[in-house]
This record gives C-alpha cells, structure tokens and sequence, in this order.
C-alpha cells in the first residue's frame, strides 16, 4: 500500500495492491460528522463512568458499615466533649478497658438527639468496633444502612456493564456502516 498523495490542492491519491482510489479530501463538515457518529457510539461509556465514581464513593462506608454490622461493640460508658456549633461536627469520648478514645458525628444527622445535652452528659449510640477500638459511630445503623448499599452497589454495577455492553453494540454498528471516501479509478468493474 502506497501512502496517499496529494496530486492536486485537495485531491487525493490512494493506491492498494490490484485497487487505486482517488478523491477529494474530506471536508471539516464530513469530519465533524464522523466524529458525530462516534460520540454517538461512545456516550454509553459515560454511564460506566458514572458508576464507577459511585462505587468509588460507596465502597468504603459500605466497608465500614459491614465492620460494625459484624464487630460493632458499645461502650460501657460515653459522654458529650464538645457540642461547639462552630464546626460541622460534634465531638463525644468513650472507654474502652482502661483507655479513653474520642469521636466525632455530624450536626446534620436527623437522629442525633444532642441539641438538648450539654458537654459530659452520656452519650447513648456509640458503638465502636472490637478489633480496632478507635473507630467509632453514633446512632448508626448499620445493618440498614449495609443493606441499602447492597442494592446501590448492585444498581451501580448494572449500569457499569450496561455502559460497556451499549457502546459494544453501538460501535459495532458504526464499523458497519463505515464508508470510503472517493471513487475507485480502475479496477474492478463491479466496484463503484
């Protein structure tokens, strides 16, 4: 295969073993619609992105939920340290054998339950896991909330292979109805 030639200002020259074409070169509206075609084809990949940003956010609470589901123990005592509205968060302390370790829980939580407590009032709620006790949660349920994000991780992951499985469709399609641009100059003459 030769490589194509230009034999005049936007004249094209292409030579294969047995076939040579010839044409103009395609225009910026020709190109713009071929790459039409294949943003087309493509967008379905957008979809598998768009779950896997999901999963990538979803993925390490739903870890953390399956731990306490699994080894969420409470406290023998925990209390309010700092209900500072300054920050977004609250902050409560809980004894685990001899050692004191400290949390922290959003002020957005609809079942908080701290607006009417004020610093070293018991804190009911907190669990914490057996095998690391430094990480804690407050009224969180998290057997319900592993449930839920079974089903958005299982929704996710069908939209992720749904992406890949409609773009395979819609580029093989576009392969299939892929065409050359120009004219054959000799060959065969069934070729048009």
């Amino acid at each position: 295969m030769k490589l194509p030639r230009l034999a005049a200002p936007n004249q094209l020259e292409l030579s294969v073993p047995g076939k040579s074409f010839s044409g103009t070169c395609p225009s910026s509206s020709l190109i713009q619609w071929a790459m039409m075609r294949w943003f087309k084809a493509a967008w379905p990949l957008s979809l598998s992105a768009l779950s896997l940003w999901c999963l990538a956010h979803l993925l390490p609470q739903m870890y953390w939920d399956f731990q306490f589901s699994r080894h969420g123990v409470a406290p023998v005592s925990a209390w309010f340290t700092d209900l500072s509205q300054d920050d977004d968060s609250f902050h409560y302390a809980y004894v685990v054998g001899d050692t004191v370790f400290a949390g922290k829980a959003s002020w957005n939580d609809a079942d908080s339950d701290i607006y009417g407590h004020k610093p070293g009032d018991s804190c009911v709620g907190v669990e914490y896991l057996a095998k690391t006790p430094w990480r804690s949660t407050y009224r969180r349920a998290a057997n319900s909330e592993l449930y839920w994000e079974k089903r958005y991780t299982g929704c996710a992951l069908a939209i992720f292979v749904l992406g890949i499985w409609w773009s395979r469709i819609r580029f093989r399609r576009l392969q299939h109805t892929a065409f050359v641009v120009g004219h054959p100059l000799q060959g065969d003459p069934h070729v048009r």
